[in-house]
């Protein structure tokens, strides 16, 4: 059976999995794959390979993330699909423990994908980036 109907793919195959445009979605992938990748290590493991152009994409990661809708969050929720904390983040802050400028840039990044959407949204409507509130 093909996935082709008239010569073309249904939309299901075809939409993104995420509420961004194109280009946005097109520009997220890059910086998330310019930050590193894991790779499998002798003995079966794994091993977080960190990119040497890393803290230009977790700057502009965070840009993005800073700059995202407070009503619609649709980078936070495309960020989240993809499991980037997880399979990204958390890796790198093990790998490169030792930076500490990239761990304080990273651990800000989580801090925000990690909030309630409710806290994240009133933050972002009142432009302060400090602290995180407490309840």
């Amino acid at each position: 059976m093909s996935l082709l109907k008239n010569g073309q793919l249904p939309a299901s195959v075809t939409k993104s999995a995420t509420d961004l445009d194109n280009k946005e979605e097109e520009e997220l992938l890059w910086l998330i794959s310019g930050m590193g990748m894991t790779q499998k290590v002798e003995g079966g493991g794994t091993e977080y390979w960190v990119h040497k152009d890393v803290h230009d994409c977790v700057s502009d990661l965070q840009r993005y993330v800073r700059r995202d809708d407070p009503f619609s969050m649709k980078t936070h929720r495309a960020l989240g699909t993809w499991r980037t904390v997880q399979s990204h983040l958390l890796p790198m802050l093990r790998a490169k423990a030792n930076d500490y400028k990239l761990v304080f840039e990273v651990l800000k990044l989580v801090v925000k994908l990690t909030m309630k959407p409710e806290q994240l949204a009133t933050t972002l409507r009142a432009g302060d980036f400090g602290p995180v509130p407490r309840p």
